[in-house]
């Protein structure tokens, strides 16, 4: 996405960065547990407008974008700028975004990118705490076509199979299957990867079994 490593920082405006700060050093020392092993902690790069955003993306973004990863680091809205620059409203969801983003960099390092949508989003929103609505039987149904492709949907199906997933079987099911799938290359992998991890088939038929 991004060709360079572009920092739109003003420090000076930035006058929460010990908060920044802060939570990332707490949020360090449970995903080095969660996950079981350790990363260092982030750089965090700030844009500090909507056109920042939109020069570093190379397009126009949705108002509701303030916060991503790429080259290692995390790139966030300036906490000073987030209910001026996007449409959100809670300045306590700032917190939420940054700690999401963060969660990120661990399933990418663990997963080498190649971990579904949906189970990344999904379980970096369980993380942050971003509860969703329970997704509809429907809703929920599409998970066994949600790989690549990016659409709203990834965070409410990701969430309710994250929360299931974690509640059914615990934590260190859902790190294994994505450490797996670090080792594997591509897409394909998955439906045996997981099968193998929860002795469940990959199927609409067989995941909506464990839907209530």
């Amino acid at each position: 996405m991004m060709g360079s490593d572009i920092l739109c920082v003003e420090v000076a405006r930035i006058r929460r960065l010990p908060k920044v700060t802060a939570i990332l050093h707490a949020s360090k020392k449970r995903y080095d547990r969660f996950f079981g092993f350790s990363l260092p902690e982030p750089r965090v790069i700030f844009p500090t407008s909507r056109k920042h955003i939109d020069q570093i993306w190379g397009r126009k973004t949705e108002p509701w974008c303030v916060g991503w990863t790429g080259n290692g680091a995390i790139y966030i809205l300036s906490p000073e700028k987030y209910l001026t620059e996007s449409n959100h409203t809670k300045k306590s969801d700032y917190w939420k975004t940054l700690i999401h983003e963060h969660a990120h960099l661990y399933v990418r390092a663990l997963g080498e990118g190649n971990v579904p949508r949906w189970m990344n989003e999904g379980l970096a929103s369980w993380l942050a705490g971003q509860k969703r609505r329970k997704a509809t039987f429907e809703e929920a149904a599409t998970v066994v076509g949600l790989w690549p492709q990016f659409s709203r949907s990834v965070y409410l199906v990701g969430y309710y199979w994250v929360d299931r997933l974690i509640k059914e079987y615990g934590r260190k099911k859902l790190v294994t299957i994505i450490r797996e799938m670090g080792k594997q290359k591509g897409a394909r992998a998955f439906p045996q990867v997981f099968k193998r991890v929860y002795g469940i088939s990959w199927t609409k038929q067989g995941v909506m079994k464990f839907y209530h």
